[in-house]
């Protein structure tokens, strides 16, 4: 079986342009490049869905700056006033936190809150569950070990 290949974003967009140039025929870039016409077809939709995005304004205006700077401060003052009051939570802080926000009018996404605090490193990190690999809930009859019992005569 033939692994996937993995092409790059620079890769891609370089066969893109040939096409885009008209300097050679799909046909001739796929056979130079080897790669499929329909990777190419896919890959030049993708480049010319995502052009118009390129002029936009990508940075976030100075009013979304300053309210995400102020739910930053908001998430850290919330966090320590719980921790301080020892709210039982079952380890669940983003949730009350949530839940305190949108008291306060603020409309926020768990998972926002989630986000915010583990990069101000105010969460636990994540327990690894144990995976279990043996089912021992069968009918099946279960029979004794028997090299451990001769290696006990």
């Amino acid at each position: 079986m033939r692994t996937r290949q993995k092409f790059t974003g620079e890769f891609k967009s370089r066969v893109v342009l040939e096409i885009l140039s008209g300097e050679k025929p799909v046909a001739e870039v796929c056979r130079v490049y080897e790669v499929t016409a329909q990777m190419v077809n896919d890959w030049k939709a993708q480049f010319l869905a995502a052009a118009p995005q390129v002029f936009e304004n990508s940075t976030p205006s100075s009013g979304e700056a300053e309210r995400i700077t102020e739910l930053e401060q908001m998430v850290g003052k919330l966090t320590m006033q719980l921790e301080i009051a020892n709210v039982p939570g079952g380890g669940h802080l983003h949730d009350d936190l949530t839940a305190l926000l949108g008291w306060q009018g603020w409309s926020v996404n768990h998972k926002r809150i989630q986000r915010l605090m583990r990069q101000m490193g105010l969460q636990r990190p994540v327990k690894k569950r144990k995976i279990r690999t043996t089912n021992s809930d069968h009918p099946f009859p279960r029979y004794p070990n028997l090299v451990q019992l001769s290696e006990n005569k």
